[in-house]
């Protein structure tokens, strides 16, 4: 249960103040887990309440519990695992989450091949949900992830290796709209010599981000011809996941994909019939 503590997104945002003083962030992070119920419920609660002051607290008033909390990255596994977890949390729900962890964004991008599953993915998580913008240097970081978070072959594909990858790709496609190298890179992911995962992964991320580069938009309709006037592997299969998603992806997109329309018109599958007159239909709003 504790290792799932500080997932928790749904908080209700109390007043900021300072804490750091009256909170050993060590202490607390590499406390081993208690059977005891009751205490188990204390240490979540308290747990809830550091995290509201952490996400609601001025950044100059939470700096030095930043610097606290970075130690715990030379503890055991444990606590950096709940270190990691904190730290996500607080990315993903402060706006100004670049500038509250800017100290940390180094120490996360080190644990980005961690050994530890919790560790390293919960490191690319905070750092890719950075807002209002992921730091310019995770860049190369990201994408040295991507291109090697996931075997080529799916059968080889571990659930570890596929979440990094994922997460990789979602702060790449954050990147595309203003870095044409982000964008060249995210559009060489929906190649057809790349694993389903991750064509599937970019094709989200493009739909996601609304992402209408030529170089993005011609390589949706790769997908499409690729597997244009065929019966696919059923409902739910990988391949036709892949290209369901492409069509959602170009219904978003909108007119800025209206020369996809010949290729959309070459999906024949009926179980995506709904998702092809979808797509044209909003291509030509």
């Amino acid at each position: 249960m504790r290792k799932v503590l500080f997932a928790i997104i749904a908080i209700s945002m109390i007043g900021g103040r300072s804490f750091g003083q009256i909170t050993d962030w060590r202490a607390y992070l590499g406390e081993p887990p208690n059977p005891d119920q009751k205490t188990q419920n204390e240490h979540r609660e308290k747990g809830l309440r550091l995290i509201e002051m952490l996400v609601a607290a001025n950044p100059k008033s939470v700096d030095k519990d930043i610097i606290d909390i970075l130690e715990v990255f030379k503890d055991e596994e444990e606590a950096r695992g709940q270190a990691s977890a904190l730290l996500a949390t607080v990315a993903m729900l402060r706006p100004d989450g670049s500038e509250v962890l800017k100290r940390a964004v180094p120490v996360l991008v080190s644990q980005f091949r961690d050994r530890n599953k919790t560790v390293r993915e919960n490191s690319i998580r905070a750092v890719v949900s950075l807002q209002p913008e992921i730091p310019s240097e995770s860049l190369e970081h990201l994408l040295a992830l991507a291109h090697g978070g996931v075997e080529p072959s799916t059968e080889k594909t571990s659930y570890s290796d596929q979440t990094v990858t994922d997460l990789a790709v979602h702060g790449i496609a954050r990147f595309a709209k203003t870095s044409p190298m982000a964008a060249n890179e995210l559009a060489s992911f929906l190649d057809s010599s790349d694993a389903v995962e991750m064509r599937l992964a970019a094709v989200q991320s493009v739909e996601r981000f609304g992402l209408n580069q030529p170089v993005i938009v011609a390589r949706l309709g790769e997908i499409l011809d690729e597997f244009g006037g065929k019966v696919l592997d059923g409902n739910g299969g990988p391949k036709q996941e892949l290209v369901r998603r492409t069509l959602s992806a170009i219904a978003t997109l909108g007119p800025a994909a209206l020369s996809l329309r010949p290729n959309v018109q070459r999906i024949t599958d009926k179980d995506l019939s709904m998702e092809v007159r979808s797509a044209l239909s909003r291509m030509e709003k």
